[in-house]
């Protein structure tokens, strides 16, 4: 792998790490069809700038959204879905470290969905209980993960409250 390529893939895997989110989006079943889970992999931040880098260099979409009704609070993210997704996730990962086995799980989940759920022709073929089982399982792993507080291990770290903050 070229050094510049390298370079790309840690600045990434760094923003991945600190800003992304990496998720298994479940959505519930319509028209009898069952359950579908999608891969995304997205970083959302008010500067857009990133977002156009993180395009160029990985592609996917990048999306303008209003988190509030009075159109004052604009927020750029930048997503990708799927088999594009864990492409990116997987060049990323000897570069990730917060979101490491969030990535792994994600990877998991994609490969052992490739080619489940349809024909291949089109048509759509309700997915077996094991395998909806499977992926639930994955997606919750990944949110589990995503919701879980680490403490630092270097022992020069201190703890302190605003309230002990204020006393001092």
């Amino acid at each position: 792998m070229k050094k510049d390529k390298q370079a790309i893939l840690a600045y990434a895997a760094g923003i991945i790490d600190g800003e992304g989110c990496i998720r298994i989006v479940t959505r519930k079943p319509r028209y009898g069809k069952s359950t579908q889970h999608s891969l995304m992999l997205q970083v959302a931040q008010k500067d857009g700038i990133l977002m156009d880098w993180l395009y160029g260099n990985f592609g996917g979409m990048v999306y303008l959204k209003n988190k509030k009704t009075d159109g004052t609070d604009w927020i750029y993210e930048w997503r990708v879905m799927e088999r594009k997704a864990a492409e990116v996730l997987k060049q990323m990962l000897p570069f990730l470290t917060v979101k490491k086995r969030q990535a792994e799980l994600a990877l998991q989940f994609q490969t052992h969905k490739t080619g489940a759920g349809n024909y291949g022709d089109g048509r759509y073929k309700p997915l077996s209980e094991h395998e909806l089982i499977l992926r639930n399982k994955l997606a919750e792993e990944v949110s589990k993960l995503k919701k879980e507080y680490r403490k630092s291990k270097n022992p020069n770290v201190v703890e302190y409250t605003f309230k002990s903050m204020v006393q001092e």
